[in-house]
């Protein structure tokens, strides 16, 4: 869901119903000054990248994730292109993805909401974007089944389609925008305007992005390159948790959540247990 609906109030705690902030155009990452070279003159020992598979899985480990070393295999390499080389980084980014993507088990937005839920989420905001005769109408009874596939799109063309999706998320009226540019990644990726800039920086099409969005690496790939881009490492380095949050989520929802996940993972990687 775009930041602009949390702004406005329109946002939960469940990270299933949420998307992350539009991207910024494409920055050159932000990397964390080399250690300064000790002792006789000679040329320093080169470190090790940061940070390596090994201490990604223990950390993911810690944070009771799902599927740590999979998941590590890929955001290692994420993580070292995008400046994500420090433990303050490293601990704001996963506390962040985390809840984004419901501990690294969500990487496709479900729009199977309850009517009652799509008047929480979606029709708070003056004026709503949904109202309660169309939530009544279009969300899940009470005792039913899960929303269809057509169900779903039929949502999304309401909350994401129409001129608050053209104005807030680049959506084409009278095309499926709105249902096929839904949020998709491990930061939830959401709407025409973000595809696009997400297509700039990786050369991919939006049709190809919304297969690869839904893989482990695009999923991780397109978290560490948002994080980057929207200028969540310099927050991080001053440990300025709550601005770091502001700039994926447009608010603070979820923030109770992300302070925990971010002490678990920032004791880890301070204590060198990561490595243990």
């Amino acid at each position: 869901m775009n930041w602009l609906a949390r702004l406005l109030g329109q946002g939960d705690e469940r990270r299933e119903d949420a998307g992350p902030a539009p991207i910024a155009p494409p920055q050159a990452p932000t990397t964390a000054p080399a250690p300064a070279s000790v002792g006789t003159g000679q040329a320093a020992t080169a470190q090790p990248a940061f940070p390596s598979p090994r201490e990604l899985a223990a950390v993911l480990r810690g944070m009771n994730t799902d599927r740590p070393e999979a998941w590590a295999a890929v955001l290692a390499p994420a993580c070292q292109r995008h400046g994500i080389n420090t433990p303050a980084r490293l601990a704001a980014f996963l506390a962040n993805a985390a809840h984004e993507s419901g501990g690294f088990r969500i990487i496709r937005e479900s729009l199977n909401y309850s009517c009652t839920a799509l008047v929480s989420v979606f029709g708070q905001g003056k004026p709503p974007r949904i109202t309660k005769e169309q939530a009544d109408k279009l969300g899940r009874k009470p005792g039913a089944k899960a929303l269809t596939l057509a169900q779903q799109e039929a949502i999304a063309a309401v909350v994401y389609g129409g001129s608050w999706g053209k104005v807030n998320l680049g959506n084409i009226p009278g095309t499926s925008d709105a249902s096929d540019l839904i949020g998709r990644g491990l930061m939830q990726l959401t709407g025409r305007s973000n595809y696009e800039r997400l297509s700039r920086a990786t050369g991919k099409t939006v049709p190809e992005l919304r297969k690869w969005l839904e893989t482990m690496e695009g999923a991780a790939e397109s978290a560490a390159a948002y994080w980057s881009w929207a200028g969540c490492n310099e927050p991080a380095d001053r440990g300025n948790i709550t601005l770091c949050r502001k700039l994926v989520n447009g608010g603070t929802i979820g923030m109770a959540e992300v302070q925990e996940h971010h002490a678990t993972a920032l004791a880890l990687l301070s204590s060198g247990s990561a490595l243990a």
